[in-house]
């Protein structure tokens, strides 16, 4: 894909209007630096975006509460924010804009798979940084560019060891009820490898698009199939009817959800009844207690203060890479984004940073720009998530693999 260009007269006339004003200081007086978010703000995807978005406003203010240091002179961080709607056009509009109008150098956001691949094909040779959250599609860190770098880990990572806690909790047969989209079928496809070759059995394959609410059709095609249980990739509000109807179906078997769903989220369309049992799984983002570093504890008790609820867990990934953007511009002392874009690369992980992130070759991204955190299993007891199992993680091996599709486009 190639990158669209804004008209040449109306680049023009932007570039001319915007010599009228100081891009490095804001209206106190603070020299900045400009981050431009670029999330879905709005629609079905604002589920993961708003989240996100909020849990940047975290981090920038703190930040921006000391400030970052680069040759002894104190800078701000300005954030500058564009609603993707979790569409691929608008999201390539958006970093346009922000590049070409804004002169932002360092981008953030990533919420939603779709808008975030198409991000990062168009603009792979651009002299921007782009640090992406919780999208889950691989594609998004195997373009081989070097300024791009992500914190959540890709669907297939997840995929193969849900199939192996699947079959060894004694599902041996299992039917997939899951979105559509890239993310989940990828995450079904590694779920199934790992699954089949285990001894386990597929069934039956439904699917489910983005805009459906009642899949009662595609659960009666499944559940006819007498499946011990059924696995639910999707986002929070299509994964919470399928529950709710596959129960009102009367099926009683468990459920693997794939979703990063929140109590306050699911409750809001079903019931703690409906829930009970239910598994989800996901990146480790709230560790056993023995293991939570502070600022883990400190992002939850701080979000839930400023946003009254705990969906912030969507924006840990896109929080720390607040930090970890912060961190690279104070070791490579610079604001070109080359220079931050090799520190980046070479950064280990952060003091700062909530998650337990694996280091490659003593890195916290692998040579793909991809980040690495445990992964684990929650089951839903009473009111809430607890931690049923921490799945089996290979990051090394996983990142051998992005290395050679990365090296095959």
């Amino acid at each position: 894909m190639k990158r669209i260009f804004l008209p040449f007269l109306v680049l023009i006339m932007i570039i001319i209007a915007g010599c009228s004003e100081s891009a490095d200081t804001d209206e106190d007086g603070n020299k900045v630096i400009k981050l431009g978010l670029v999330d879905p703000l709005s629609g079905p995807g604002a589920v993961f975006g708003v989240p996100q978005q909020e849990a940047i406003h975290m981090a920038v203010d703190e930040i921006n509460e000391e400030g970052i240091i680069i040759n002894d002179e104190t800078y701000k961080f300005e954030l500058l924010e564009e609603d993707n709607q979790a569409d691929p056009t608008e999201a390539i509009n958006a970093v346009n804009k922000l590049i070409d109008r804004d002169g932002v150098d360092f981008i953030l956001g990533g919420a939603s798979s779709p808008p975030t691949v198409a991000i990062a094909e168009t603009f792979g040779d651009e002299q921007t940084v782009f640090a992406f959250g919780y999208a889950a599609q691989k594609e998004v860190t195997t373009q081989g560019n070097k300024n791009t770098f992500r914190t959540r880990a890709p669907s297939e990572y997840l995929g193969g060891s849900t199939g192996a806690f699947a079959y060894e909790n004694g599902d041996k047969k299992v039917a997939y009820v899951g979105q559509s989209d890239d993310t989940y079928t990828s995450f079904f496809e590694q779920f199934k490898d790992t699954y089949l070759d285990m001894g386990g059995e597929v069934v039956a394959e439904e699917k489910f698009s983005l805009d459906d609410r009642d899949m009662k059709t595609q659960l009666t095609t499944a559940i006819n199939k007498d499946p011990d249980a059924l696995v639910v990739p999707g986002y929070v509000e299509q994964a919470a009817f399928v529950y709710k109807q596959a129960r009102e179906l009367g099926f009683d078997g468990n459920i693997y959800g794939f979703t990063g769903g929140t109590e306050e989220q699911y409750l809001e369309i079903v019931s703690p009844e409906v829930m009970e049992g239910i598994y989800d799984v996901r990146p480790e983002e709230i560790p056993e207690e023995s293991e939570r570093k502070e600022s883990n504890i400190d992002f939850f008790e701080n979000y839930k203060k400023l946003y009254g609820d705990s969906s912030g867990s969507v924006g840990l990934y896109a929080y720390d890479q607040v930090y970890t953007l912060k961190n690279a511009i104070e070791e490579s002392q610079s604001l070109e984004p080359n220079d931050v874009m090799e520190a980046m690369a070479n950064l280990t992980v952060p003091d700062e940073v909530t998650l337990n992130y694996y280091e490659i070759e003593g890195k916290m991204f692998d040579e793909n720009g991809q980040a690495y955190t445990p992964n684990v299993a929650l089951v839903w007891k009473g009111e809430k998530w607890e931690t049923a199992e921490r799945l089996p993680s290979d990051p090394e091996k996983f990142s051998k693999i992005m290395s050679e599709e990365s090296n095959n486009n």
